[in-house]
């Protein structure tokens, strides 16, 4: 049984590169991150943030565990919504050779 509902890991590519992003790898200052993020975008134009929203939160968390001073902005600016909408959910076997790798 799931406590806690996350988004299933998923692939996608930005600017050329696949991300991946699995919401279950997330600390907990960095869920609290995406959802600061998701306000703050909702504070902005007054517009509630929607699932595409959510989702480019969840990559622009991940691409800042290699760049801390990338800003949502310019993930959203590079990021479009037919990536999200193309991009490949991670097998369970997928899934399970990254468990086994210490590196990823």
């Amino acid at each position: 049984m799931d406590l806690i509902r996350t988004i299933d890991p998923f692939v996608v590519t930005v600017n050329g590169d696949e991300v991946e992003v699995d919401q279950r790898t997330f600390t907990l200052s960095e869920r609290r991150l995406s959802r600061s993020a998701l306000i703050a975008l909702g504070n902005v134009d007054d517009l509630a943030p929607d699932e595409v929203d959510a989702l480019a939160s969840l990559v622009w968390v991940v691409l800042r565990r290699s760049d801390a001073d990338l800003g949502l902005s310019q993930v959203c600016d590079a990021l479009t919504v037919g990536a999200l909408a193309d991009a490949r959910m991670l097998t369970a076997e997928e899934q399970g050779n990254r468990d086994d790798d210490p590196e990823a």
